[in-house]
This record gives structure tokens, C-alpha cells and sequence, in this order.
């Protein structure tokens, strides 16, 4: 395809062209799209984007020294080989999909939305399918995953749309038949699902996250149910929603195009009620008269599975064959993942929201023998407002809490301590220290640890890093816990 080609079908208006020679560039064929002018090979076209921290017409040079074609602008600059149009980041979504040619278009592609148990789903759906159907993937914050293997790590939980296109190209390449994305309110708001369209969506549920990005909780709201429309979804696409969740009945009574089913475990006349039994290896549904087992634990992820299972259902598999197609899940990385049994149990999550922490503390206390000792922090330069809660909610249901750093960012880590101090103070008799040092609160967690009791450390999950002041230094919690463990 030539760059002509590529903007004719696009349909972008071209504001100004600069070539060597009338004809030359424009009639180049193009061998790849990149905004990232360290990814541009022989052939590639650059699109300098411009964004809140780094502009990429800073990087044209580069760009041209990496055997780029040509570059689109949105500004005047001194190069020729170059389109100018009035926005950068509106062309790349375009011809994106042009240029992939609507890849989603190839295969079945199910999207995941709301505040927790988003990675969870789309890991079950993913191992599942792969089990009944054929060949399938998650993308999201655990990256591009294929059978429980990462095949590449991605820096948002929903990548930009030119990101996506490659992906889902690439897998269709790989000859894989279903894809399970994950939707944040951020890729939603921001416009990087642009011209995608999904068979299906699911609703988990929808809790105070994001208030650093979203101006309330029904801004935040009202953008996630934005995915529930034709915009985003396929003429016969279905969608699943949890109607455990206030936000989740709201938006089920409101679906009128689509074929729709709820889930449950609480209210018998959802389309899929489950009745939760917690068992000692994992839980277990009692769903359309079978029992469905999965070794994950706590009463979220059983909400989690009956959600996958109803997704599965409105795909069109048999209950029959969904009896044992969970049995050999693994926990997927960081998500109440178990690292240590023995002499008391370790576990590492990413809860990361109030919501999220009440869940997992609830669950575990479920388990545990004895105490619950928690290790967390929040991050910097996100949502406040949740600091104090969340210190509320750890003084609530743990026994005792290490407060500690998450990724600090550009804040003072103790800043952001003190305020989640602050909600432990709000709790009468509440037990807590302070170490800001995030692996010496680990120690320190690991040196009063009993037998029989439990340690769960928070917020960061999978992740393997700690961001600090723009760095982001290595660091894993489960690498932590090993090292402290074995030494």
C-alpha cells in the first residue's frame, strides 16, 4: 500500500505535503506504522504525535536517521518527506485501521470492563477458550498473553488503537481465533479504541478508582457504559453484566440492542445465578445444577468465574463441556497469588482501590487461621482521596498493617503515608507501623509472621517495578518474598 493509498482510504485531509520530487513520497509503499521513532525501520511511516510530556516532532530526525519514508506532522517543521494534518494522533487511528486492514473484523473479540477483576476475567476466558474452541488471547495489564505465557508486555492496561490493530493482526497471523481484552475508562475517555469494534462486552463492577482522571464516580460511570453501545460493539454482539454491583443492574436494565445476560451470587433470577462455595484448594459454583471448580480463591473471584462462565454460555458452549474446563487454571501473576504455603501462608495482589483491598482482606479472613497481616501503600500522583479509605479499610479487616511505599511517582513517599495513615486513626485500636522502605516492609512482615497466619502484601501485584520520580527501578514483591525466604 502507498502513501497515497493509505490517506485516500483513510479519508484524512491533507493540510500540506513536502517531498523531494512531486510524486516520490506520496507514492512510496509503506512498510509499517510507528509513533515511536526508536520502533521505525526501512520503510516505516512516523507519526510525530504530541503529548502531554513528550512531543514527537521532537524526534523527526530520528525518525529519518531509522530509514523512515516519511513523517506526518501537525505542526510546520524543516523536513520534507513529510504530510501535515491537524491531528497527529487522529491520522495514526485512521490509517491504522486501514493499514491492518480492520483486523478485528477477522476473529472474535470480547472486551472486559469496570473497576476489579478485569486481568482475572479475560485470563479465564483465555484459558478456556483455548481448552474448547481454539487458539486464544488477553491483552491487558499483564501484557499480550497466549496460554498463560506473557508474548509481550504492553506499558496501558488498553493500549493505544494502532497498538491494538498490530496486536490483533499479529494474532490472526499466529492463527488465533479469539481474543479477550481488557477496557479501561482511560482508553474509553481518551479515544484508543477508536473505530474498533467488539462481539461482546462484560461489566464486572464499579467502585471509587480513578478520581485523579474522572471528575466524579458518574463521569467514570457513564464512560465505561459508553462500551455498551454501537460504537463499540458489533450489530450482534451480547453483553454480561454483574448485577451484584448497583452500577452493573443500572446499566443491565438499560441495554436494549443487544442480547444480554446477568450473573449472580446473590439474586436467584439473574440469567446465571452461582451459589459460592469456598473450598480448601480453591472455589467452587453451583451453577445450572453442576458444580464448577477453580483453583483461585475468595468470594470476588468466584463472582469473577461466574462471570467467565456466562460469557461462555452466550458464546454458545455447552454447560456440559464448562463442568472441568477450570480445574487447571492458575492464578493468573499477582492477582491473590499464593508464593509461600508454609509456615504461614504469603499472598501477593494488586488491589490497589478501597474497593478492591476490602475484597481481598474479606476473603482471606475467610481462610485464615489467625492473623492477617497486610502490607501496603498507594501510589503517587493518582486519586488522593482513596488514601485515607484505604487506611480505614486495612485497619478494619487485618490484624496489623505495615504501611509502606507503592510507586511514590514525583510525591514525597511520606506524604502519601500520612495520609493513609490517617484513616487508621479514624479506627478505634487499630495496629500499625510505618517503614517507607517497601522490601524492608516486607521483612519486617515476614519477621512477626506466626504460624498459620497470613501475610498479603498489596498494590502492585505483578508489576516489577517501583516507580520513583520518573525512574522506574526493578522491583518485584514475589521476587522479594523469594529471595527473603531462601536466603
Amino acid at each position: 500500500m502507498t502513501v497515497k493509498e493509505l490517506f485516500d482510504k483513510s479519508n484524512i485531509r491533507i493540510e500540506d505535503i513536502k517531498e523531494h520530487y512531486p510524486g516520490e513520497f506520496f507514492n512510496s509503499q509503506v512498510a509499517g506504522i510507528s509513533y515511536n521513532s526508536k520502533e521505525i525501520k526501512k520503510g516505516y511511516l512516523f507519526f510525530a504525535i504530541k503529548g502531554n510530556r513528550i512531543d514527537g516532532h521532537e524526534f523527526i530526525q530520528e525518525a529519518f536517521k531509522n530509514k523512515a519514508i516519511g513523517a506526518v506532522v501537525e505542526k510546520d517543521v524543516d523536513y520534507v518527506n513529510t504530510i501535515k494534518v491537524r491531528s497527529t494522533l487522529q491520522a495514526l487511528r485512521e490509517t491504522s485501521l486501514v493499514f491492518y486492514d480492520y483486523p478485528f473484523k477477522k476473529l472474535f473479540l470480547g472486551s472486559v470492563t469496570g473497576t476489579n477483576g478485569k486481568s482475572t476475567i479475560t485470563w479465564i476466558l483465555s484459558h478456556a477458550v483455548n481448552k474448547l474452541l481454539g487458539k486464544s488471547f488477553a491483552l491487558g495489564t499483564l501484557g499480550w498473553m497466549h496460554a498463560g505465557k506473557i508474548i509481550r508486555k504492553t506499558s496501558n492496561t488498553t493500549p493505544e488503537s494502532k497498538d491494538i490493530c498490530e496486536l490483533l493482526d499479529q494474532a490472526i497471523q499466529l492463527d488465533m481465533k479469539y481474543g479477550f481484552l481488557e477496557v479501561s475508562s482511560h482508553a474509553l475517555k481518551l479515544g484508543r479504541l477508536h473505530g474498533i469494534q467488539f462481539d461482546a462486552a462484560l461489566f464486572t463492577n464499579l467502585a471509587r478508582d480513578h478520581m485523579d482522571f474522572h471528575p466524579s464516580v458518574e463521569d467514570y460511570f457513564e464512560t465505561k457504559k459508553s462500551l455498551f453501545t454501537s460504537t463499540y460493539l458489533k450489530e450482534n454482539a451480547f453483553v454480561v453484566i454483574n448485577i451484584d454491583d448497583l452500577y452493573g443492574i443500572n446499566l443491565y436494565n438499560g441495554i436494549k440492542d443487544f442480547r444480554k445476560a446477568s450473573f449472580s451470587l446473590e439474586n436467584e433470577k439473574a440469567s446465571f445465578f452461582g451459589k459460592f462455595e469456598p473450598v480448601d484448594r480453591g472455589v467452587c459454583l453451583l451453577v445450572e445444577g453442576q458444580k464448577v471448580f477453580a483453583p483461585i480463591y475468595g468470594r470476588f473471584n468466584a463472582s469473577n468465574l461466574l462471570g467467565a462462565y456466562t460469557f461462555l454460555r452466550m458464546m454458545g458452549i455447552e454447560k456440559d463441556k464448562l463442568g472441568d474446563a477450570f480445574v487447571d487454571l492458575v492464578a493468573p501473576y499477582g492477582r491473590l497469588e499464593c508464593v509461600q504455603t508454609k509456615p504461614f501462608k504469603i499472598w501477593i495482589d494488586y488491589a490497589h482501590t478501597p474497593d478492591g483491598l476490602e475484597k481481598v482482606l474479606k476473603s482471606l479472613r475467610d481462610m485464615v487461621e489467625k492473623k492477617i497481616i497486610l502490607v501496603f501503600g498507594a501510589g503517587g500522583n493518582r486519586d488522593k482521596g482513596k488514601r485515607p479509605i484505604m487506611g480505614r479499610i486495612a485497619a478494619q479487616f487485618s490484624d496489623y498493617t505495615i504501611i509502606t511505599s507503592d510507586n511514590p511517582r514525583y510525591e514525597d513517599p511520606m506524604s502519601i503515608i500520612d495520609e493513609i495513615k490517617s484513616g487508621f486513626l479514624s479506627v478505634k485500636n487499630s495496629n500499625f507501623e510505618i517503614l517507607s522502605d517497601r522490601r524492608e516492609a516486607i521483612k519486617r512482615a515476614i519477621e512477626i509472621a506466626r504460624d498459620n497466619d497470613a501475610i498479603i502484601i498489596a498494590g502492585k501485584g505483578h508489576e516489577d517495578y517501583q516507580e520513583i520520580n520518573g525512574v522506574k527501578y526493578p522491583f518485584s514483591d514475589k521476587e522479594v518474598v523469594k529471595e527473603l525466604i531462601h536466603r
